[in-house]
């Protein structure tokens, strides 16, 4: 368990390990947040639950490595929001959620693939990520929320499963590409 805030602002970290067979299993809200030195972290399969604004405005965070056999259910609220370096996330297939604005801002993600249990994208989910071509979706994702991907400006490919029954309100408003 690491509790909520214990590395916020710590503006000089810039990379953060776990040994094998870690046991962690809980990281707290706002854990990281504010680091923005880190680059790279990988996040060890024991892990459970990430608190939200895990890794809010870690603004040069590049890269996210999750290990094999993720025990993690879900992303949960502005965990990488504002994470404007982010290019890279391979999110395990065992995500069932990814809550409202998990990348909202997220400049230079350029190509997300949803894994394949997420119903729900949620609203803002990947709002202003000006960067982002292309985005793969699960086949059974049954809604896009209002401004899923708001503001994904150089968004050139998405397949919309047959399995989609409602697309929200500006869900690709300033799609231009």
């Amino acid at each position: 368990h690491i509790a909520d805030g214990a590395f916020k602002i710590c503006s000089k970290l810039s990379q953060v390990s776990f040994e094998k067979n870690s046991s962690l299993v809980y990281l707290g809200s706002s854990v990281f947040r504010n680091c923005s030195w880190l680059k790279h972290i990988t996040i060890p399969s024991s892990l459970e639950n990430m608190g939200m604004l895990s890794f809010y405005e870690c603004s040069l965070l590049e890269k996210v490595d999750f290990e094999e056999n993720s025990s993690l259910k879900s992303i949960e609220p502005s965990t990488f929001s504002e994470c404007s370096n982010l290019i890279e996330i391979n999110l395990p297939q065992q995500i069932k959620e990814i809550k409202s604005n998990a990348f909202l801002n997220c400049k230079s993600l350029k190509k997300i693939t949803i894994p394949t249990k997420v119903k729900v994208i949620k609203s803002c989910t990947f709002s202003k990520c000006e960067n982002l071509e292309e985005v793969t979706l699960p086949p059974f994702v049954t809604e896009i929320e209002n401004n899923a991907f708001d503001g994904c400006s150089k968004l050139k490919s998405i397949l919309i499963p047959s399995s989609v029954t409602e697309i929200g309100a500006r869900s690709f408003n300033g799609c231009t590409s």
